[in-house]
């Protein structure tokens, strides 16, 4: 297991987009991020909480692995599943911080019938129309 370097941003005392910074905006890795969280111990609803909003551009989904070992439970981002239902609900936490951007559900490998990548896309939008549609 590698040990990655300490960050101010999972923590909110910092964000990655850095005052005088060009503007960019990010492609923010929905599950990517609920990976790492998982594997390193951080919350992700408070690395979502130190982004600005105005500095993510577009969300990316896609599916993990599971795999036990003997440290324990680590995620795989493996690209090569279905969206897991945790990070489907922090996708819909994202939604309520940033508001609808842009999604890409991302499926490298094992790729199944369209129907089922259409059916995750689908997924998606229904999250965002939800969003649009409350109050």
């Amino acid at each position: 297991m590698c040990a990655l370097p300490p960050t101010r941003c999972p923590n909110g005392n910092s964000s990655p987009a850095s005052p005088g910074a060009p503007a960019a905006s990010l492609l923010l890795d929905i599950n990517n991020l609920y990976v790492n969280a998982h594997n390193h111990g951080f919350d992700p609803l408070a690395y979502l909480a130190a982004l600005p909003p105005e500095s993510v551009g577009q969300f990316h989904l896609a599916g993990h692995c599971v795999r036990d070992g003997e440290h324990g439970r680590l995620l795989l981002d493996t690209h090569d599943s279905a969206v897991a239902a945790p990070v489907w609900a922090l996708y819909a936490q994202a939604l309520q911080r940033f508001g609808a951007r842009p999604t890409l559900i991302e499926w490298d490998s094992a790729l199944p019938p369209l129907d089922t990548l259409l059916a995750e896309a689908g997924k998606a939008q229904q999250l965002i129309d939800s969003l649009a549609s409350a109050p």
